[in-house]
């Protein structure tokens, strides 16, 4: 048995608004056991042994208080905060570094939006303590049509119904939870796409369809809406994909960066951390940001946020089902 004392910190439950302070927390084989003060004489008690046979008198226990048989490690947090693990529910985990800055962040699990082979390998490592991370919950590749508007398109792309069930192979052979779709998927193999899908229990998420009625998607059982900039413009269409029980990540950082950085002249490196990435990662960074910056140019693409800040509103107003999400790695995203 393992346990640890966390002693004198500050906990926040997200259960109310409130803080416990100086409170200790009591973690026995990875769990949480007790909340509460002066948890230190709570172990010992349970750690003691009676002494002459005097049935548990309370002067006549003994134990290590540091170590308590040598079972119990402490740990003093005076000052600091305790939080339960955050969720990014929306990312990118495509680098190692990744790993030990989501825990930097609280961050002790994430959805990951673009799975290959590698991330199902990332997923079994860290769960058998091999690798230091998050959680990984992980769709597979993104699918789409052809969209020439997307510079250095790396997504996969769904031309004909065999490539639909090899997408479905791929995602169930590797343990990917889902199937993530970008919007230009032909309305035809999209049908098929959500009638397969739904028929192999895997829920389809993503950026709806440029060539579909969204409520064609709600009506399919399409799971969860990625970005509020993918939210239909009309009220009404957006209650409706509420109402029937879709999710929602709006992802509203990313929504406010990409006009920062295409339209407003904002730089990657007047970013708080930027310095804290690896040096590749910047130069990538600078490099996709480039590309981003002259295709949105090119399209006239200029997103007016008070309009997708709207949308995402209009969404809530009619669900709670929501889930907070980064979309990082994306440049600007840290």
């Amino acid at each position: 048995m393992k346990q640890y004392i966390l002693t004198h910190g500050n906990l926040l439950t997200m259960r109310d608004r409130t803080i416990k302070y100086d409170t200790d927390i009591l973690i026995r084989d990875g769990k949480i056991q007790k909340i509460g003060r002066n948890l230190t004489a709570f172990a010992a008690q349970e750690a003691a042994e009676p002494v002459n046979g005097l049935n548990g008198e309370a002067d006549a226990w003994r134990c290590e208080a540091d170590t308590l048989n040598g079972e119990t490690k402490f740990l003093d947090i005076s000052g600091r905060y305790v939080i339960p693990g955050l969720i990014d529910s929306h990312c990118h985990y495509d680098a190692d570094y990744m790993g030990k800055m989501f825990l930097a962040c609280g961050v002790t699990s994430v959805r990951n939006m673009r799975g290959y082979k590698r991330h199902a390998e990332y997923a079994a490592e860290t769960l058998a303590g091999k690798r230091t991370g998050p959680y990984i919950y992980s769709s597979g590749p993104i699918y789409d049509g052809e969209d020439p508007s997307i510079p250095d398109n790396s997504n996969e792309i769904i031309r004909t119904e065999a490539d639909v069930e090899q997408a479905i192979e791929y995602t169930i052979r590797n343990g990917f939870l889902w199937l993530k779709t970008y919007p230009s998927i032909e309305p035809e193999l999209y049908r098929y796409l959500l009638k397969r899908a739904r028929q192999q229990g895997l829920p389809v998420c993503g950026h709806m369809s440029k060539k579909l009625d969204d409520k064609v998607l709600a009506d399919a059982g399409y799971y969860c809406c990625e970005h509020s900039s993918s939210l239909p413009s009309h009220k009404a269409d957006i209650r409706y994909l509420a109402e029937a029980g879709m999710w929602f990540t709006p992802t509203q950082a990313v929504c406010e960066t990409l006009p920062d950085y295409v339209w407003n002249g904002k730089m990657l490196p007047e970013l708080e951390h930027f310095k804290d990435l690896p040096e590749c990662e910047r130069e990538n960074w600078e490099n996709r940001n480039r590309k981003i910056i002259e295709s949105y140019r090119s399209q006239g693409v200029r997103p007016d946020i008070r309009v997708v800040i709207g949308r995402g509103r209009t969404f809530l107003e009619y669900s709670n089902r929501f889930m907070a999400g980064t979309d990082c790695a994306y440049p600007g995203i840290i």
